[in-house]
């Protein structure tokens, strides 16, 4: 009964502690309507001026349209799938014609279900899929005369009756087509010419995961078959940048679900910082993106494009450009104009003269065909961009404090302007900047050239330094010596029982067996131990590097952190006490606390050595720093075990038991204080009714 009230005591005593921190979190995601929005410095999305807006939406005749190119003149195809026809216009979308029949070598043709088209000033190919075939187009002056049909190409690596559906398409300068096609998943298909097989160019990485690698050991060969039918398609669209460089996009890899493959196939993309699109949870299911289409904005110039990837789950467009930075996302899923249900497929028209850019998106649920027109916001990012990858740096310095001017949340312009502070050489004031929109990535980048450039500077005189501190500290040493300051001090309780638990650390359990038995702690000691490594943890919160800690200086609360830390190891501390009090336990309240202070010690010693290691390592060093504080915190764990152990002289068996027990007691304890915090907060929030309810009648 008395534990149970010394529980209670302490419960309502650290209640008031507690009480400020009880609040309800909100998960937040985008919301599906109509909006602008990037990643603020938490990674959370924020709104931002719109990119694009609604300029029409067609939606007579088509039925699930799944593919739409445009030409360098201007001209519009859509794959009408459903209707099996080629719908032609112009860039207003007014008018129409269809390809649907045509000749060729003296036979009447026709499209089932066509899914993908390509197309230039004079050619046009088209994915017929339920044909199985691709069919080439001339384009003339008297119509679209068909000029070959190439039907499944022989592949020697696959089966004679393998499964060939061409889905999307693009075809290079040479006549060279690249398909992706629904019943082969080794990568994109390249054909010459002529349609023969020349090689798969982009092959994804499948990598299987342990309870696959175990079932194969096992699985029979019908079933070994089984599992290669059921490999998913990777690519879902295709399209090619002036320079040849193939841009693809996946529904079902997470590993590469948007790439650019270069002339060996591979990915040459940076990731985004923040990922790929947005996750929607739906119930108690993830569902990651589920992109179907890229689109480009294509400046000509290797490096400097910018593309724009189609959601169809959630109906969103992301705008990126090739170094990973996300320009902004809108769109959503809905009835409303500019909303969608299934988008199917995006392109990009480039400004002309009198007219904006725009995207046309195609809604194969809807039968639909949206065309968004893009906004001065976005003209301005382009320009700015444009002006940086062209290296006049002022110009789009002025640019990018303009966009800030428009749009003060803006955080990729943020970043860009730190960039060109890297351009230009001035660290420290990116470093600032770069830390408060915590881009880890570029903070790494400034901070190895501040440090390459210090030690080359400083260098000498870091060694200087070095001999001068070493040359002070024999100095003192040898005043010490001859005025006996050392002896007295080294003889004297308070120093002995310090000392002494360095020699703990090494020797846990004889050090922990004689602190108990032979009286080598005391209180004072232990509680100075527990106020240094208190001290030096808020120090190492307060001034940890950014790369180490991801932390900017100054945004950690150091008090809160102290406390999450410091109520555990005295929530340890009782719920020992009163469990080894029923265990045949040997150590008192007292013992219990002297050891567990006294398992702190590595922690004292080492803090500030990695409190200054966390302020110089880059990324590429980090292993070495985490290694060191793993270490460390195993070290003080096992120091806590032995404590427990010796202290209560338990077998190891009892040790671990008494652990779990320990654990157990912990969240009593907490659930004892929450308990009673609501309790306060009821009776608190009745009293509070109670008196306006009787003001309220006194009226």
């Amino acid at each position: 009964m008395k534990k149970f009230s010394f529980i209670v005591i302490c419960a309502v005593l650290l209640s008031c502690a507690f009480a400020p921190m009880v609040s309800a979190t909100v998960d937040y995601t985008p919301a599906s309507v109509y909006e602008t929005y990037i990643y603020d410095s938490d990674g959370e999305p924020i709104g931002v001026s719109a990119a694009y807006e609604t300029q029409k939406v067609v939606s007579t005749g088509f039925s699930e349209p799944t593919d739409v190119c445009v030409t360098d003149n201007g001209t519009i195809y859509i794959c009408d799938s459903k209707n099996g026809r080629i719908a032609v216009t112009d860039s207003h979308l007014e008018s129409f014609e269809y390809i649907q029949n045509f000749a060729f070598e003296n036979a009447q043709h026709s499209f089932l279900e066509p899914k993908g088209i390509w197309a230039d000033n004079d050619s046009l190919y088209v994915s017929d899929s339920g044909n199985a075939r691709i069919v080439a187009f001339e384009i003339t002056k008297q119509g679209y005369i068909c000029k070959d049909i190439y039907k499944r190409p022989v592949i020697p690596m696959l089966e004679e009756d393998y499964q060939y559906v061409p889905i999307k398409l693009t075809v290079d300068s040479t006549g060279k087509m690249y398909v992706i096609s629904k019943g082969i998943n080794l990568g994109v298909l390249v054909l010459d010419e002529n349609g023969e097989f020349m090689n798969f160019v982009g092959a994804p990485n499948v990598e299987p995961d342990l309870a696959e690698i175990l079932w194969r050991k096992i699985a029979t060969k019908e079933q070994l078959a089984n599992m290669e039918s059921y490999v998913p398609t990777e690519y879902s669209a295709i399209t090619m940048d002036d320079n040849g460089f193939l841009y693809v996009a996946s529904q079902t890899s997470k590993k590469v679900p948007v790439g650019k493959l270069n002339s060996d196939g591979d990915n040459i993309l940076v990731e985004p910082y923040d990922g790929y699109g947005d996750s929607v949870y739906l119930g108690n299911t993830t569902y990651e993106p589920y992109f179907t289409d890229v689109a480009l904005y294509d400046s000509g110039k290797i490096g400097e494009d910018i593309y724009f990837v189609l959601d169809s789950l959630q109906g969103k467009i992301y705008a990126y450009t090739e170094d990973g930075m996300l320009l902004y996302a809108f769109g959503g899923n809905g009835n409303q104009k500019g909303l969608f249900y299934s988008a199917s497929a995006l392109e990009y028209i480039p400004a002309t003269a009198g007219e904006s850019a725009k995207l046309i998106v195609t809604d194969s649920f809807k039968n639909s065909i949206t065309v968004l027109s893009e906004t001065v916001f976005s003209q301005k990012i382009l320009s700015a961009l444009s002006l940086y990858n062209n290296g006049k740096y002022e110009l789009a310095e002025e640019a990018w404090n303009e966009i800030k001017d428009i749009d003060s949340s803006y955080l990729t312009a943020d970043i860009c302007l730190a960039k060109m502070l890297l351009y230009k050489e001035q660290y420290s004031q990116a470093l600032k900047k770069l830390s408060v929109i915590r881009r880890y990535d570029l903070y790494n980048d400034a901070f190895n050239k501040t440090r390459d450039g210090l030690i080359r500077e400083y260098f000498p005189y870091g060694i200087l330094s070095a001999v001068v501190l070493i040359a002070v500290f024999i100095g003192i040493r040898v005043v010490i010596k001859k005025k006996k300051l050392g002896s007295r001090l080294a003889q004297s309780d308070g120093y002995q029982s310090f000392k002494y638990a360095n020699y703990i650390m090494i020797h846990p359990f004889d050090g922990f067996w004689d602190l108990k038995h032979e009286r080598k702690g005391n209180v004072r000691t232990a509680t100075v131990i527990a106020v240094l490594f208190f001290v030096l943890y808020a120090l190492n919160i307060q001034f940890g590097g950014y790369i180490a800690t991801e932390v900017s200086p100054g945004e950690e609360r150091v008090i809160f952190k102290v406390l999450m830390l410091l109520l555990p190891l005295l929530f340890y501390v009782v719920a020992n006490w009163c469990f080894t009090t029923l265990m045949d336990g040997k150590g008192t309240l007292k013992d219990i606390y002297i050891a567990t202070c006294y398992a702190l010690k590595p922690y004292v010693i080492f803090a500030l050595p990695l409190l200054i290691v966390s302020n110089i390592v880059t990324v590429d060093e980090l292993a070495f720093y985490t290694f060191f504080k793993t270490v460390l915190v195993v070290w003080v764990l096992f120091l806590l075990f032995a404590g427990l152990m010796m202290t209560h002289d338990y077998t190891p068996g009892k040790t671990v038991i008494t652990v779990i027990l320990v654990l157990v007691g912990i969240c009593l304890i907490v659930f004892l204080i929450l308990l009673v915090i609501s309790i306060v907060q009821n009776i608190s929030q009745f009293a509070y009714n109670t008196y306006k309810e009787i003001s309220f009648r006194s009226y």
